[in-house]
């Protein structure tokens, strides 16, 4: 997935899709993923509420490619998620992001 360059604008609609999720669970994240580059991959999820996050582990200061090689499995770990309802709206966002990955890879 990382060498694929999607359209700005689907990355766009990705979020706004996203940000609806989060405000019908009661967040308010203009921007919930974070991609890598231009690619669909999602480096970080976010629900914002002072730094409420799931990320790719190890990519803080370095690149993803420098930290993982493309046969490794990727990892990601959260970010003071205090509550379930954080975990819950967390996952859902992941549910949603691999629900659009087709049309992620399709751009």
């Amino acid at each position: 997935m990382l060498d694929v360059n999607c359209d700005v604008d689907t990355l766009k609609r990705v979020n706004e899709l996203g940000s609806e999720l989060l405000k019908k669970r009661g967040h308010n994240w203009i921007n919930p993923y974070s991609f890598y580059e231009s690619s669909g991959l999602v480096n970080q999820f976010y629900l914002g509420e002072g730094g409420v996050w799931l990320a790719i582990d190890g990519t803080f200061e370095n690149s993803l490619l420098e930290v993982y090689s493309e046969s490794e499995v990727i990892r990601y770990s959260s970010h003071n998620v205090d509550n379930s309802k954080q975990a819950q709206s967390l996952m859902a966002l992941v549910d949603m992001w691999v629900e659009y990955s087709e049309i992620l890879e399709d751009n």
